[in-house]
């Protein structure tokens, strides 16, 4: 998702901001990692907001710390959260606060987050799997969620692996965000860094 920011309200670079994935994804996480390209900013935080599928139910909502530098940036849902149930969807959003005086001109993006719950087959599958190998098996599933943190945990771990970074490019590609690949995964952010 491309974002059109205001010139009177750019503090953000020329960068649209993007939320991974572009569309619904699957996860049969209860407590799933949001991921997102955040450009350079003098921006320190951004808002992180997850809504029941009508947009009614605010599930969760924090002020985050941004890291300093461009980069894809993830987001674990705290374990004090009420876990996401199975079948239902959710909304999040993000926005990046970069006019504290018309907030409506902040740059946002949105996604969606759908919990599923995996055959007994599959859970087999997956226990049996190695972890380099989970990305993919992910990945084969449609499990979005889970293919892109584990493969971005990988790739933290191991940022000059060669077959790592292909790996990390054809799954970015296969979500039309192929633009996205060589960007740096800056820094996975946990309940430590919300704002108090």
């Amino acid at each position: 998702m491309q974002l059109e920011v205001e010139p009177a309200s750019r503090v953000i670079s020329d960068s649209p901001l993007y939320c991974l994935p572009v569309k619904i994804g699957l996860t049969f996480n209860s407590h799933p990692t949001f991921f997102w390209y955040a450009p350079q900013s003098s921006a320190t935080t951004a808002q992180f907001l997850l809504m029941t599928q009508d947009d009614f139910q605010v599930v969760y909502e924090t002020t985050l710390t941004l890291p300093s530098k461009a980069g894809i940036v993830g987001f674990t849902l705290p374990d004090t959260v009420k876990p996401l149930e199975v079948g239902q969807r959710y909304h999040w959003f993000l926005t990046i606060n970069c006019n504290t005086v018309d907030r409506n001109s902040n740059p946002n993006t949105e996604g969606w987050v759908e919990r599923t719950a995996p055959s007994a087959g599959l859970s087999e599958k997956i226990q049996q799997t190695t972890e380099r190998d989970l990305p993919a098996l992910y990945a084969d599933q449609g499990i979005w969620y889970e293919a892109l943190a584990s493969l971005a945990q990988l790739r933290q771990a191991n940022p000059t692996d060669a077959s790592l970074i292909t790996s990390w490019e054809r799954l970015l590609r296969s979500a039309g965000l192929g633009t996205l690949a060589p960007e740096p995964i800056v820094e996975s952010l946990s309940a430590s860094t919300v704002v108090k």
